[in-house]
C-alpha cells in the first residue's frame, strides 16, 4: 500500500503520518515498525530517543529503512521495521496480569461495566480492556485514578498500588507483605490454570500434597494467629483441586528425602501426610520421586522452587507459557523470561538424574510409614 502522505515509501509498508499507523511487510504482528521523524521535525523523536525506543523495544533491525519526503510535510521520514530478539517476547508479564486482574476485579466488586468506567475516567474501553487482561499496563497514576472512581481505600488500595510500579521487569521480586499477597494470588492463578507443574522440595512437602495438620503445624509454629490459620488451611487445601479434579494438571514432585522425617505436628501427623503421599503417588497425573541423601550437590539443595506449564500454548506471543516460582524467608522471585525458565529446566533435569525412581520412592515411603505405625502401637 503506498501512503498518500508520504507516497515514496513502498508498497510493503504503508506509514500515514507522525501519530498515524504504519505496517512491515511479514506476518502480521512479527515486526516492530518504527518510525524516525528527523528531530527538528519531531524534537520528541531525536536520535537519542530513537536508539532508546529500539533498546527499551530489545529488537534488531530486520530490512533496510525507507526514507520518504511527504508532500503536505517536505521533513524527510524514515520508517525501519525491526524483529524482537531471539528469545525474548513483547509478551506481558505475570507481574501486568496480577495488576490488571486486580483492577478488573475491583471494578466487577463494584458493579461498574467498562464502558461506565472508560466515562468515569475519559478512557476508551478498548485501553482499559487491554489493562484488565494485562496485554499493556497503565500508569501509576491511572492506576491511582481507576482506585479512586471505584472507591477502593486503605489495605487493598495499597496492595493494588504495589502491582502498579515495574509491571515489565524480567523478575518479579515481592519483598513487602502486600506485594507478596499480591504474588501468591498471581501464583494461585499460574497453578489453577497449569497443565503441568513442577515441584522441588528439599525439605517440606509442597502445598498440594500437605494434609490439613501439616498445614496447621507449619502455620501454629510460624507464629500465625489462630485467627488466621483456619482459612489459610481451608485456602490451600483448595488448592488441591487443580491436580483432582476432570481434566487435573500433571504433578511431578522431586521431594527430598529429608521431608519425610521432620515430623511436623507430631508423630500422628506424620503418619497422616505419609499416608496421604502414598495415596495421591497412585494416580495417573501425579509423579511422586525421592531425591536421596548422601548424593553429592545438585540444583535441589538451593531451595523450593515450582516450574508452571500454561495448560494453553501461547496466545499469539503475547501471554507467558512458563513461569517458576522461588520463595525465601524475607522475599519471593517469579521468573517468566524464557532464558530464566530454560535454567530452572536445566536444573530439574540435573536434580531427575539422581532422583529415584516412582516405584523405589513409594516403598521407601511405605516403609517408613510401616516403622512409624508399628512404633505408634507399642
Amino acid at each position: 500500500m503506498r501512503s498518500e502522505k508520504y507516497p515514496a515509501i513502498s508498497q510493503n509498508v504503508a506509514f500515514s503520518g507522525h501519530g498515524g499507523t504504519n505496517h512491515c511487510p511479514g506476518r502480521s504482528g512479527s515486526l516492530i515498525p518504527v518510525v524516525f521523524v528527523s528531530a527538528m521535525a519531531s524534537p520528541e523523536l531525536s536520535p537519542a530517543t530513537f536508539r532508546l525506543q529500539l533498546l527499551r523495544k530489545r529488537a534488531t533491525r530486520q530490512t533496510p529503512c525507507l526514507r520518504a519526503t511527504g508532500v503536505t510535510d517536505p521533513m524527510p521520514v524514515t520508517l525501519c521495521c525491526y524483529r524482537p530478539t531471539t528469545g525474548v517476547s513483547m509478551a506481558r508479564t505475570p507481574k501486568a496480569r496480577a495488576l490488571g486482574a486486580a483492577l478488573r476485579q475491583a471494578r466487577q466488586a463494584n458493579g461498574m461495566i467498562l464502558r461506565e468506567l472508560g466515562a468515569a475516567i475519559g478512557r476508551d474501553i478498548g485501553v482499559i480492556s487491554r489493562w484488565e487482561n494485562g496485554e499493556r499496563t497503565p500508569k501509576p497514576e491511572q492506576v491511582a485514578q481507576i482506585l479512586t472512581k471505584l472507591g477502593v481505600t486503605g489495605e487493598r488500595y495499597d496492595e493494588i498500588m504495589t502491582l502498579a510500579y515495574r509491571t515489565g521487569e524480567s523478575q518479579w521480586v515481592a519483598t513487602t507483605l502486600p506485594e507478596r499477597r499480591q504474588q501468591m494470588v498471581a501464583y494461585v492463578d499460574w497453578e489453577q490454570n497449569a497443565r503441568q507443574i513442577v515441584e522441588v522440595a528439599p525439605l517440606l512437602i509442597p502445598g498440594l500434597l500437605q494434609v490439613p495438620d501439616y498445614v496447621r503445624g507449619i502455620m501454629t509454629d510460624a507464629g500465625v494467629s489462630a485467627s488466621e490459620i483456619a482459612s489459610r488451611v481451608t485456602e490451600r487445601i483448595g488448592r488441591r483441586d487443580v491436580i483432582t479434579k476432570r481434566n487435573p494438571a500433571s504433578l511431578l514432585v522431586l521431594l527430598g528425602h529429608a521431608t519425610l522425617r521432620q515430623d511436623i505436628g507430631g508423630r500422628d501427623v506424620t503418619i497422616e501426610q505419609l499416608q496421604h503421599l502414598l495415596t495421591m503417588a497412585t494416580c495417573d497425573n501425579i509423579e511422586l520421586r525421592l531425591i536421596p541423601d548422601h548424593r553429592g550437590w545438585h540444583p535441589g539443595l538451593d531451595g523450593t522452587f515450582a516450574l508452571i506449564e500454561a495448560k494453553r500454548p501461547t496466545d499469539s506471543g503475547r501471554t507467558r507459557s512458563s513461569v517458576v516460582f522461588a520463595g525465601t524467608r524475607l522475599a519471593d522471585l517469579m521468573l517468566h523470561e524464557d532464558t530464566d525458565v530454560a535454567a530452572y529446566r536445566r536444573a530439574i533435569d540435573k536434580i531427575m538424574a539422581i532422583a529415584l525412581p516412582p516405584e523405589s520412592s513409594a516403598r521407601i515411603i511405605a516403609d517408613l510409614l510401616d516403622r512409624m505405625e508399628k512404633d505408634r502401637g507399642t
